[in-house]
């Protein structure tokens, strides 16, 4: 088992335009998904009860381990996109994980956390975490997020970005989320802003993928005809790059196939679930890249 991912599991009722759909969501969800899809072991530390007992089947299917920590109620969600916005609806939103829970870890290289809300992961954890040795990758996105009374999310600085890079190898974050902590829109201003706390970066926006080592930056375009899948799009970019590093492949080569990895999900609905013959086939057909 080389990646080990901590956080909710949702019940999303995802509508967009004339289409409902009621799926499983959530970023240790698309992410764990996509990294199996790929041949990686993996591992789900995430709270189950009620409906989210039916995860257990759909996670085995793709062969990832999974930790079943107790809860009183399902975690539960609508997305809604509405034009160029994305509203998120919790009817329920997260219950707390466990300071302690990285204990079902062991094992693991990469640690990968992901919070839904600012209420999800206390910011305490990440530093257990880094203290047991891991290589901590954080989606910063739900530390961004507070769930209002009438369960909208509202989006905002919660956290303590700089305090917590000591403890982070690893961050991912969309261009959006950018612009909250750096107060800049344009991706490069974002990231040259946050390599002074983080050596590494991946962040997603609408045109692409790009990843920030130390002092480069390298970007890579998502190709794809129509846009059927859009929830998931980061989530799956990191656990691509996540594949690309554990593969050994240079950082050119990995955002490339981060990209072309994401292409393929944005082309369909719900999780990443093809497997890495059909990334090969993009990389060499679309982006006129062999892997080696």
């Amino acid at each position: 088992m080389s990646v080990c991912s901590v956080g909710p599991v949702t019940i999303e009722t995802i509508v967009r335009r004339s289409t409902v759909r009621r799926c499983f969501g959530g970023a240790t969800y698309y992410f764990s998904v996509a990294l199996a899809s790929l041949g990686v072991p993996t591992r789900i530390v995430t709270r189950i009860c009620g409906e989210l007992e039916n995860l257990k089947t759909e996670l085995r299917r793709f062969g990832i381990e999974i930790v079943a920590l107790p809860c009183s109620r399902e975690a539960r969600c609508t997305i809604r996109y509405v034009e160029n916005r994305r509203e998120i609806i919790f009817e329920y939103p997260p219950e707390p994980m466990d300071l302690n829970c990285y204990e079902y870890c062991s094992g693991a290289t990469y640690i990968h956390i992901a919070p839904l809300t600012k209420n999800d992961v206390p910011p305490k954890s990440i530093e257990l975490a880094k203290n047991r040795g891991y290589t901590v990758v954080l989606d910063v996105q739900g530390l961004l997020r507070s769930v209002e009374k009438n369960g909208f999310v509202k989006l905002g600085k919660y956290a303590d970005i700089e305090e917590l890079s000591r403890y982070v190898d690893i961050l991912k974050l969309d261009d959006r989320e950018g612009e909250i902590l750096t107060g800049f829109r344009e991706p490069t201003k974002i990231l040259d802003t946050l390599a002074s706390y983080f050596r590494e970066i991946v962040l997603t926006t609408d045109e692409g993928v790009f990843v920030r080592i130390g002092n480069e930056t390298r970007f890579a375009p998502f190709l794809v005809e129509e846009i059927v899948g859009r929830t998931g799009r980061g989530d799956t970019a990191l656990a691509a790059y996540i594949y690309a590093k554990i593969a050994g492949m240079d950082p050119d080569m990995a955002t490339n196939f981060a990209a072309a990895v994401t292409s393929i999900k944005l082309s369909m609905e719900g999780p990443f679930t093809e497997d890495l013959s059909t990334v090969v086939k993009m990389l060499s057909e679309v982006y006129g890249v062999e892997l080696r």
